[in-house]
């Protein structure tokens, strides 16, 4: 590696900045975290099952009336029964930690998924470091994760596609600290120097499996994550190889390898999510067929049937084509307010938890994306171009186009949080592209590329990201149900669709 890369990656500076931004984060995400005092939206599944699981290791049924029995303190709210679940469980063992610590109330059910929304944004900071080797750029990528309004209303809210984003950032983290330690490796073996067991061991590589396997055990659709890492580790270790051709010339036996150990080890921890299930005698279905491996095996096959083939209607569903625009936000919560009533100051008040992205953040990444896409298909990139912008590139395929081809199932628009990052990632990297000149410096014996921030650029890139922050502050009281005057709350309604 690059002894200047080393040389700024450990630079404490980069780690002011991480802390910078998770506070910048948890300013937006935990005050009054426990307000709407209600199950939004889809928490009236998780939290409820969260608990189910905190108490009995497998979900149970609820009682018609649980909801308002649970916000008034009585938690005998289980009908005995067990419940048909769709989706893993270590999601909503995620929520249960914080109901367990907290008690059974939104606070308690939120707080996990708040805490995890500030470690993304320093996630996101510390991907951008290695990935674009720029301080700026990192210093970008976090601040737009940290700001934009579908990842703090995520971490306000305790549903599952939250808990998937930080998986799948942990994976392509890993995969992206491997690739240094890999190159890093071959370098050393290129030039006859010795290598450790535990370097040759790839343990980054060992992590990646592990993380990308909870995010399987928290939502399925993590599935295209899987497939689309393992060709980008695969990928990244041939442009790798065939910079030192002489190293390992039977590195192909060694991807077979890690595609077994990959299979193994993911499916080993996959199944160690649902040990509540193996053990609980009454849990759903345990025993259908008389045997627990195979009546697992078609309960799993029972919920991948229901996935595939959920097509009901609803009021706030979004065609995935308008989702990096964001045309139809969900809706998560709505109320009406009348003066006096919890700080209503008008003679109508309108409170909303809208799961809207940041509109500069999400337009200027998309036109960021089409810019960068064209560029592309116009020259031939470079190599460093392609090491910066193949992973985020492969985050928003992953991410976004499956739902694409499956664009009649019923889907929603915050289902976008999981491919949001690798979207900022690229407008950062776009916008310190803008903002910078190449100049040459000639010498007698060699010339050497410099980077110049260029003036004018620069002033509107200074532009674009103070209109970014100001965004956020004007929509963030309909991110968090803030009590608006009705009129005050319709001029943040700037299409019809968004109502």
């Amino acid at each position: 590696m690059n002894p200047g890369w080393w040389s700024r990656l450990r630079d404490p500076r980069g780690w002011y900045t991480s802390a910078g931004l998770a506070l910048v984060a948890a300013a937006l995400r935990l005050p009054n975290l426990g307000w709407p005092r209600a199950f939004v939206f889809d928490e009236t599944y998780y939290a409820k099952d969260a608990y189910s699981l905190l108490r009995f290791g497998y979900e149970r049924a609820f009682t018609k009336t649980a909801n308002a029995s649970i916000l008034q303190g009585d938690l005998d709210v289980f009908t005995g029964a067990p419940a048909y679940v769709v989706h893993p469980p270590l999601g909503k063992w995620m929520i249960a930690a914080g109901e367990w610590l907290f008690g059974m109330n939104p606070f308690g059910w939120r707080i996990v998924a708040a805490v995890i929304g500030v470690a993304m944004v320093v996630l996101v900071h510390r991907i951008a470091l290695r990935v674009f080797i720029n301080p700026w750029t990192a210093a970008l990528a976090g601040l737009f994760m940290a700001i934009d309004g579908v990842a703090i209303v995520l971490s306000r809210t305790a549903l599952l596609d939250q808990f998937l984003t930080f998986w799948v950032l942990c994976t392509f983290y890993a995969l992206v600290r491997d690739r240094s330690e890999y190159r890093h490796t071959l370098a050393l073996l290129a030039y006859g120097q010795p290598v450790s067991r535990m370097r040759t061991a790839r343990p980054w590589r060992l992590l990646a499996i592990v993380c990308i396997s909870l995010a399987l055990a928290t939502k399925w659709s993590a599935l295209w994550f899987a497939f689309g890492f393992v060709l980008l580790a695969m990928w990244w270790d041939g442009v790798e190889r065939r910079s030192h051709p002489d190293v390992d010339p039977q590195a192909w036996l060694k991807d077979v390898g890690w595609l077994g150990i990959s299979v193994l080890l993911g499916a080993a921890t996959y199944a160690a999510t649902w040990l509540g299930w193996f053990v609980s005698d009454a849990a759903y279905d345990r025993d259908k067929t008389g045997n627990t491996l195979l009546s697992w095996l078609q309960y799993q096959q029972s919920a991948l049937a229901f996935h595939t083939n959920l097509t009901s209607d609803h009021p706030y569903k979004a065609a995935p084509y308008g989702w990096p625009l964001q045309l139809r936000p969900t809706s998560f919560w709505f109320e009406s307010y009348t003066n006096g009533q919890h700080g209503c100051a008008s003679e109508q008040c309108s409170a909303e938890v809208l799961a809207l992205g940041n509109p500069v953040v999400w337009w200027g990444a998309s036109l960021a994306g089409i810019v960068l896409l064209a560029l592309f298909l116009l020259r031939r990139p470079t190599r460093i171009e392609w090491d910066r912008l193949s992973g985020p590139a492969m985050g928003i395929v992953a991410g976004w186009l499956p739902w694409v081809y499956f664009h009649e199932r019923t889907t929603f628009a915050f289902y976008s949080i999981v491919y949001a990052p690798f979207m900022f990632l690229l407008f950062a990297y776009a916008l310190t592209q803008f903002a910078t000149k190449l100049v040459v410096l000639d010498g007698e014996e060699f010339s050497i590329g410099v980077e110049e921030l260029h003036e004018r650029r620069f002033y509107a890139v200074v532009f674009v990201v103070a209109f970014s922050v100001a965004a956020s502050l004007f929509f963030y009281p309909v991110w968090v149900g803030g009590v608006l005057p009705t009129d005050g709350w319709q001029l943040r309604m700037w299409f019809p669709s968004w109502i």
